[in-house]
């Protein structure tokens, strides 16, 4: 199907309060599979934020961190909506062909891999857990839990890099076969 037969104006997602248009089938074979992967981008994103808020919040009621719900709650926001807007972004950018929308939702989709790196084998910050949290954990009264919370956090965002760093890799071939650059009229000198 090409894409002036998508109607993006009709808009069936999320579910329970639809503000944009997302639907697979409505797209090529080859473009199905690399939107397919920007939406479980997003998945994992939300699960990670919401593990991440859990974590936070059960510090908390045991008294181990208190300041970090109130940061983990503005994270969760913050990130689902920045993690729908890269996945939407990408979505209308490889269904409609533009390349310059393709080329920021990829920069983006980048940025968000490197921010998540920072995340998993940095120092903890804000409310993060990533790797380094552990040493802070083994110290606490739930260590266990704690211990847990950041091994499943730091997967979650392991996965996402890998996953993301591949994503951005098919997106860009598939980018370049619709891409079209004329460098021959180009010439920064000319006024």
């Amino acid at each position: 199907m090409s894409s002036a037969n998508i109607n993006f104006e009709d808009w069936n997602f999320p579910r329970c309060y639809p503000l944009y248009h997302f639907r697979l089938d409505e797209l090529d074979l080859e473009v199905r599979k690399i939107a397919r992967l920007f939406y479980i981008l997003f998945l994992i994103l939300v699960c990670f934020f919401f593990v991440n808020f859990v974590t936070s919040f059960v510090l908390a009621v045991f008294a181990v961190r208190i300041f970090g719900v109130f940061y983990s709650f503005l994270n969760m926001i913050i990130g689902t909506i920045i993690g729908v807007t890269c996945f939407h972004g990408n979505y209308k950018a490889l269904a409609s062909k533009s390349n310059s929308s393709c080329q920021k939702y990829l920069f983006f989709q980048s940025f968000l891999c490197l921010l998540a790196t920072i995340i998993v084998v940095g120092p903890p910050f804000s409310s993060f857990h990533g790797f380094w949290a552990i040493v802070a954990a083994s110290d606490s009264s739930i260590a266990p839990f704690w211990i847990t919370m950041c091994l499943i956090q730091s997967f979650l965002l392991l996965a996402y890099i890998g996953l993301g760093w591949y994503a951005v890799i098919l997106a860009n071939k598939y980018r370049q076969g619709f891409a079209t650059i004329n460098l021959g009229t180009f010439s920064p000198l000319k006024v």
